[in-house]
């Protein structure tokens, strides 16, 4: 849940939406916090989560209007998504 408390403000703030791939084996904490985004006001579409297989999560990856990459895990994990963000993606912070 780290990205969500640095990355989600940031968003928000520079007119951005946020697409947060929960963790495939326990989504609820995730849906529940953007259940309570919603709630307090935010905007519909601003904040949007998946639960996803890594197979689905890849084309989200891969598309070319990602601007920006944040993730929670392994160095393998990272290389990977490092290797595999769009070219547009400037950023991809662990």
């Amino acid at each position: 849940m780290i990205p969500q408390a640095g990355w989600r403000p940031i968003c928000i703030a520079t007119g951005n939406t946020l697409v947060l791939k929960a963790a495939s084996f326990a989504p609820q904490c995730a849906l529940r916090i953007t259940e309570l985004w919603y709630e307090a006001g935010l905007p519909a579409g601003v904040l949007n989560v998946i639960t996803t297989s890594r197979n689905e999560a890849e084309i989200f990856l891969k598309h070319p209007e990602i601007r920006g990459v944040s993730f929670v895990g392994s160095t393998s994990v990272g290389l990977h998504i490092y290797s595999t963000r769009p070219p547009t993606a400037s950023a991809c912070r662990r």
